[in-house]
C-alpha cells in the first residue's frame, strides 16, 4: 500500500534565509544550527524568535509604556526595542500574541496597532569580545559604551 503524502513529507518547519550546515533542532516550528562555536567571535541565526512590530501614535497609552529611541527587557524576558519615533519591536521566545499581553493596544486617544513580523524578518546575533570592532566597521553606529551599552540592540 502506498503512502499517503501525509507520511512521506516530514512536518514544514519555517527556515532562516542563512542555510544551516550540520545538526539541526526544530524550536517553535523553526529549524535551528545545533552547533556551538566557542569561537572568540561568533555569528548566531536567531531567525526563530518571535518578533512583533508595535506602531503607536503619540499620547496613546502604549506609547508612553515603552522605551523610546532605547532598549529594555521585560520580566518575561522580552527584548522591546524603540526603534524609531513611535515604533518598537518585541523580541522574544514565546508566541507573539504573549509578548503583547498587558499593553494597552485598544483605546485610548490615537492609534495603536501590532503585527507578528517572525516570518518576514532574519535575526542575527554577533557576540564576542571584538563584536563592536567588526560592527564598526560594517556600519556607521556609534558602538561606544556611552551610546550602545552592553545588552542594547538597534
Amino acid at each position: 500500500m502506498a503512502e499517503s503524502p501525509r507520511e512521506m513529507w516530514p512536518t514544514p518547519v519555517a527556515r532562516s534565509p542563512i542555510t544551516i550546515s550540520g545538526a539541526v533542532e526544530v524550536i517553535n516550528g523553526w529549524e535551528r544550527s545545533k552547533t556551538i562555536s566557542h569561537s572568540d567571535l561568533t555569528l548566531t541565526d536567531e531567525s526563530y524568535l518571535s518578533k512583533v512590530l508595535i506602531r503607536a501614535s503619540q499620547g496613546h497609552p502604549v506609547a508612553a509604556m515603552l522605551p523610546a529611541q532605547k532598549s529594555i527587557r521585560r520580566s518575561a524576558g522580552t527584548l522591546i526595542v524603540g526603534s524609531g519615533p513611535a515604533e518598537w519591536y518585541l523580541i522574544g521566545t514565546g508566541p507573539a500574541k504573549s509578548m503583547v499581553v498587558g499593553l494597552p493596544i485598544e483605546g485610548g486617544i490615537g492609534f495603536a496597532s501590532w503585527v507578528d513580523v517572525t516570518h518576514g524578518r532574519a535575526l542575527m546575533r554577533i557576540s564576542g569580545e571584538h563584536s563592536a570592532q567588526l560592527l564598526r566597521k560594517l556600519c556607521s553606529v556609534d558602538l561606544a559604551d556611552r551610546t550602545t551599552p552592553n545588552a542594547s540592540a538597534f
